[in-house]
Formats: C-alpha cells, sequence, structure tokens
C-alpha cells in the first residue's frame, strides 16, 4: 500500500469514487524481500479505515457483503504462518 497505492486512495476519495480497499496487514513487506513494516495507520487514518482481525470471520463476511458508498477500507490484521504449509482455503 504505501510503495503504490497511497495515491491511488487520495485520487479516489478526491474524486467520489466507490471503492472497496482491502489491506492485508501481516506486519511484513513481502514484495521487496520480508523486511517488518512500518504502521500504516499514519497515513490511513484519514480515511477512516476499519481494522477487523482476520479470525473474526463474522465481521469479514458482513463487510464484504455490503456496497460501498464512497472509499471504503478494510484492514484485516493477522500473521502469516512462518513454516512452508500454509493453510488453503476452499470457495
Amino acid at each position: 500500500m504505501l510503495h503504490s497505492g497511497l495515491n491511488a486512495l487520495i485520487d479516489i476519495a478526491e474524486k467520489g469514487h466507490s471503492l472497496l480497499c482491502i489491506i492485508l496487514k501481516n506486519g511484513t513487506l513481502t514484495m521487496t524481500g520480508g523486511q517488518r513494516c512500518p504502521d500504516i495507520m499514519p497515513y490511513l487514518s484519514c480515511f477512516h479505515p476499519r481494522i477487523i482481525s482476520a479470525d473474526d470471520t463474522l465481521t469479514l463476511e458482513k463487510e464484504l457483503a455490503t456496497e460501498p458508498d464512497g472509499l471504503k477500507i478494510l484492514i484485516i490484521s493477522g500473521t502469516c504462518p512462518d513454516e512452508e504449509n500454509h493453510e488453503t482455503m476452499l470457495y
């Protein structure tokens, strides 16, 4: 989000478009080598994002079922497993 998404969010908010933006916050910058990620809230707080735990599937389902009216940002907070065997979810 900090590398290339922040400018787009500002543009969407300025133009009044509707968009659901989902940010997976796991504390790691995976696109650039796996470094620890700085807190993104100082950059996004003006958009009033909703922070939801990755374990709170009921709230996630409710939020995803609601059409956005303007810019809606969901920050899904959790951690990735350290080992190579990641959980696979079937749809």
